[in-house]
């Protein structure tokens, strides 16, 4: 059987994006999900993941004692960016 892992370990995003984030290959037992920085990205814990800011930071999830981790960068999109 395949081992637990995240369905994405990095993710670049813009601002007010969502991204469902999960623990793929999950046999029963709660994930607890978290943000290192909740001003660049902020994730509910059904793994939902909000960008809020720019930046970077990673969204980790805990399972069955062993932690997972994505990174998020959260960039302008280049129509906003200046010359």
């Amino acid at each position: 059987r395949p081992s637990p892992h995240l369905n994405a370990t990095m993710l670049y995003m813009y601002k007010h994006q969502y991204f469902n984030l999960k623990i793929k290959n999950k046999r029963g037992g709660k994930v607890k999900f978290w943000s290192t920085n909740k001003k660049v990205a902020k994730v509910t814990s059904k793994g939902k993941v909000l960008s809020k800011g720019y930046g970077k930071c990673y969204i980790k999830a805990k399972y069955k004692g062993k932690t997972y981790k994505c990174r998020v960068v959260v960039t302008r999109s280049s129509y906003h960016r200046s010359h």
